[in-house]
Formats: C-alpha cells, structure tokens, sequence
C-alpha cells in the first residue's frame, strides 16, 4: 500500500518470502544431501560388486592355469602308455607268425578306418 509517495511494506508479506525463500532452500539442501548420499552409497556398492568381480577373475585364472597343467600332466601320461604299448606290439609284430596273425585278424583294417586311413585292398 502507498500512503503519500511512500510504500510500506507489509512485514507479512516480507515474513512470508524470507519463510518461504528460507524453506526452498532447506528442502533443496537437503535433498541435495540425500541425493548426495544415495550417490555415495551406489559408488560405494559399485566398488564393492567390481573388487569382488576381480577377486572372481584372479581365482578363475588360477583356476584355469590349475586345470591346464592337470590336463598336460594326463596327456603325458597317456602318450607314454600309448608309446609303451606302440614298442611293445611292434616288437611283437616283427616275428612272422604273429604279423600273419595280425594281418588276418582284420585289426588293422579296423583301426584303418576308424582314423579315416586308406583301408588295403585285399
């Protein structure tokens, strides 16, 4: 209202603004601060969830290295049983009656084809 060239301020009115200017402000403070900590806490998981993803892929590469040198380990195994009894046959093989034997036996056309080797012609 003006009274006479000069305008009074209503204190209502001011109270009223500072109340509700101050209030805005809190509540965005605050909001701000939840956010702020809700952000926090996300960051702090997603840290979390990434250590226990490395942790994850070190055991699994450990893992990994363990059962590669397990599979060697059988493969050598195997390749020394299998050259022991290739020695021990073809010792064998080399008296004619048992390369006759053999021949006739129909075990090495069998083993032929079974590994897609030319099968000979009787």
């Amino acid at each position: 209202m003006s009274t006479g060239g000069r305008v009074t301020i209503q204190l209502p009115a001011i109270t009223a603004a500072i109340g509700l200017s101050a209030g805005l402000l809190i509540g965005w403070l605050h909001g701000d601060w939840r956010v702020r900590g809700i952000e926090r806490d996300a960051a702090e998981r997603i840290a979390e969830v990434v250590q226990q993803r490395e942790e994850l892929r070190g055991s699994l590469v450990a893992t990994d290295i363990q059962l590669a040198n397990a599979q060697a380990q059988a493969a050598d195994v195997r390749e020394v049983e299998v050259i022991k009894w290739k020695v021990k046959y073809r010792d064998r093989i080399q008296t004619v009656t048992v390369r006759d034997c053999v021949n006739d036996s129909g075990i090495l056309q069998l083993y032929n084809a079974a590994h897609g080797l030319p099968v000979a012609a009787e």
